[in-house]
């Protein structure tokens, strides 16, 4: 009790470890150990066996406490900033939602056989039954959860050989984006791990819960817990044969799984390399066109004229201005609807918004600037806004968006009924 009063310590009779750190770092932060606890205990505290409390100076939005829990951990990494090393996994919040989704569904993990029985496990097609593996390829190809609990011998130097057990989840997604892969021991993750760069347009998050493969897994982690190194052999030697080629297998399961789960495809794709050579295809011979009196060709047609609209966009650097236009009249009672998202490789961006991008429902989160003129804004989801037009002469200027991502920008106009618009011109009101 004396040393809790000294320090100032607020746990009594709960469980738990209190930690006092007379010298602190200078470059240790409040905030820091608030994002490391989130990425490295991420999936303890989504299944509620662990509340971390981090108090201090330099929390963000001038707290003076965060409580990191199962209910809090979504607002608090939205609080925090990411902008940390990739390769510690600093650099992005931990995927929550889908490891909400991974935990949920551990149950229904599908087992491999016994792999490594006789020789350092492989994975292949021996790992299912024909069925099985078939199934698993279909739900992987629909975008679908996949949980499989991979199982192999562990030789042990006396005494019969282990099984041990980790559980994989992947997801394929409609866009080729990187996704970080996270492998947790015992709830810890070990962040140095992660899927081959290549891999792309996959989800992967892979738990070992307690057993003989933590055991051995563990046993290869440094101080630091960041890797699963084979050149640490003092520990692992003492218990276990053949283990270097088994924790390299595990290292790579999930590259391994997802190869096996995209089979090679059985039809020629004529389109793979559309992108980079792209070539007219002729199915006739094409007449020539008519050169013009000096030897210059024409056109066969001109192109359509734009169509005019009463606003413009004007592109800025980490942003846009919307304002009126000189080649229409502004309409009264006028609402245009504006949706913002980061370009990608492929699929629709709108629909791949995410909160982690930018929400236009918290700005200063978001680190947005508004500029308004002559406009009522109106946030309607994380990347809508709705303008209602109050003068002829507006404009709306948003910025404050990475500069090193391409922006979309989508502008609707919104048509009101007459009976809705007569009711606000009447009540003073506008429609939101």
């Amino acid at each position: 009790m004396q040393f809790a009063s000294e320090w100032n310590l607020t746990r009594t009779d709960e469980p738990g470890l209190s930690v006092v750190v007379p010298y602190v770092a200078d470059e240790l932060k409040a905030e820091s150990i608030l994002r490391l606890v989130a990425v490295n205990f991420f999936v303890p505290i989504l299944k509620q066996e662990l509340i971390v409390d981090v108090a201090g100076p330099g929390l963000p939005g001038r707290n003076s406490e965060f409580r990191l829990d199962h209910t809090s951990i979504d607002h608090v990494c939205g609080k925090l900033s990411w902008t940390g090393k990739a390769r510690q996994k600093l650099s992005n919040p931990p995927p929550l939602d889908f490891a909400r989704d991974c935990l949920a569904n551990a149950d229904q993990a599908v087992p491999t056989n016994v792999l490594g029985e006789s020789r350092v496990p492989v994975m292949d097609e021996t790992a299912f039954s024909a069925a099985t593996l078939a199934e698993l390829r279909k739900r992987f190809a629909l975008e679908q959860l996949v949980a499989i609990r991979v199982r192999a011998a562990l030789p042990k130097k006396v005494g019969k050989a282990e099984i041990g057990e980790l559980t994989v989840f992947l997801q394929r997604t409609p866009v080729a984006d990187r996704y970080e892969s996270y492998y947790v021991r015992e709830g810890m993750t070990i962040t140095r791990l992660n899927s081959k760069p290549s891999m792309r347009g996959t989800k992967g998050l892979v738990v070992v819960d307690p057993g003989p493969l933590a055991s051995l897994l563990g046993d290869t982690e440094g101080p630091s817990h960041i890797s699963w190194d084979t050149s640490n052999d003092e520990r692992p030697n003492r218990v276990w044969k053949t283990w270097k080629g088994r924790v390299k297998f595990f290292v790579k399961i999930i590259d391994g799984l997802a190869e096996l789960l995209t089979p090679p495809p059985d039809k020629v794709d004529f389109d793979l390399l559309s992108d980079f050579f792209s070539i007219e295809q002729v199915t006739a011979p094409q007449p020539k066109r008519k050169p013009k009196e000096g030897g210059e060709r024409t056109r066969d047609f001109d192109p359509p004229d734009p169509t005019p609209h009463w606003y413009r966009m004007q592109g800025k650097t980490g942003g846009f201005t919307i304002c009126d236009s000189s080649s229409l009249p502004t309409p009264e009672g006028a609402i245009l609807r504006i949706s913002v998202a980061y370009d990608l490789p492929s699929g629709n961006p709108m629909k791949h918004w995410s909160k982690f991008d930018f929400d236009f429902r918290k700005p200063k989160a978001s680190s947005l600037n508004f500029k308004l003129a002559n406009v009522k804004a109106t946030a309607k989801a994380g990347n809508v806004i709705e303008m209602e037009i109050a003068d002829p002469d507006f404009s709306l200027t948003v910025s404050g968006f990475d500069i090193h991502r391409d922006l979309i920008v989508r502008i609707d106009e919104v048509e009101l009924e007459e009976s809705q618009l007569d009711q606000y011109a009447n009540s003073g009101e506008v429609a939101t």
